[in-house]
């Protein structure tokens, strides 16, 4: 069995361990991997939640945010580390479905995935200032391309739902108007409304392979590819469904509490019901929508919410034990006293 764990799955394995007690991630790593390896688990990195996490660590450096990604980019990299030198990388969406309906190998979406693999392995040895001004250039990108994607989808909604609702404003849509409001509902559980999001990806891949010369200048996506990706991915499109649905709800508001987090969490959700080799892919995650996404879907048996995996492994006591101090290791090496 693989597991990959979300961004809040490594946040919340090292809360409530402070900067100064770095060295309790490494505890954690040895106890979490130990536990996994008497199981025939293996874990694997996926690069969304690596980006997300390396995207804080040029916010502030007394932030709750800053704070609590770098312990998880340590615990992160331990966890999916094969050796010194190397880890297991999970191929993004954007690989995989290059391969599943192009035949195409995705270089520029491997080489950035190498990238930040490579990044968050230096980081993770040395989880310091030093370190995160040395790749500084390499996390302004990421940070770039999370804020710039996560604003392009703001973009898009509130243009679509001006076109929709003349009388839109303030993210309100059709409000009083209940027949409008069951239409639109309508529309997005509707079978067309999969189809346009699956095309959309297909697309979007296959202008990435014809930027590199890999495709020819016309999209080459039909009806049949179309079909597939919905049944393939079907859990993914449908926290998109929900996602939605909720511009339905008064006041809600893209720009706040980090509602434009949605896109990444949709494609995490392409890796659910899918496996490596023989290998199912279980997802490790504390979000109650992507668990409710794949209980919709009948594969909820592949995703595993924080307490349910730590539970399964039986490290609950040890791991709250390293986090109070009280543990059986010799950690003088690692707290360098």
């Amino acid at each position: 069995m693989i597991v990959t764990g979300d961004t809040n799955f490594y946040r919340k394995i090292v809360e409530e361990i402070t900067i100064k007690d770095m060295w309790k991630v490494a505890i954690i790593v040895k106890e979490l991997t130990k536990a996994e390896r008497k199981k025939g688990i293996r874990a694997m990195m996926g690069s969304i939640a690596a980006s997300e996490l390396l995207s804080h660590l040029l916010d502030d450096p007394t932030s709750r945010d800053y704070r609590s990604c770098l312990k998880a980019c340590k615990v992160m990299y331990g966890h999916c580390k094969e050796d010194e030198n190397s880890f297991s990388l999970l191929p993004s969406p954007q690989t995989q479905i290059a391969m599943e309906y192009f035949g195409k190998i995705n270089q520029l979406a491997i080489n950035t995935q190498q990238t930040l693999g490579r990044v968050m392995s230096q980081i993770a040895k040395n989880p310091n200032c030093k370190t995160i001004t040395k790749f500084s250039s390499e996390l302004t990108q990421v940070k770039n391309h999370i804020q710039s994607t996560e604003q392009c989808l703001i973009n898009e909604v509130l243009l679509m739902c001006k076109q929709i609702d003349p009388s839109y404003t303030d993210w309100h849509l059709f409000v009083g108007n209940k027949k409008k409001r069951a239409a639109y509902l309508s529309f997005i559980r509707s079978q067309t409304f999969m189809e346009q999001t699956a095309c959309a990806m297909l697309v979007a891949v296959n202008m990435q392979l014809t930027q590199q010369g890999l495709l020819p200048q016309t999209p080459v996506v039909t009806q049949n590819m179309v079909s597939t990706f919905i049944r393939s991915y079907q859990v993914a499109l449908s926290l998109r469904e929900f996602f939605f649905s909720q511009f339905l709800n008064p006041g809600f508001d893209l720009t706040t509490k980090s509602r434009a987090n949605f896109l990444w969490d949709e494609q995490i959700l392409y890796f659910v019901g899918k496996q490596v080799g023989n290998e199912d892919i279980i997802l490790l995650t504390s979000d109650n929508k992507m668990c409710d996404a794949a209980q919709n879907c009948g594969v909820r048996d592949k995703v595993r919410k924080y307490d349910e995996y730590i539970e399964e492994l039986g490290i609950e006591p040890v791991l709250n034990a390293i986090k109070k101090g009280r543990c059986c290791y010799d950690c003088s090496g690692l707290s360098g006293r």
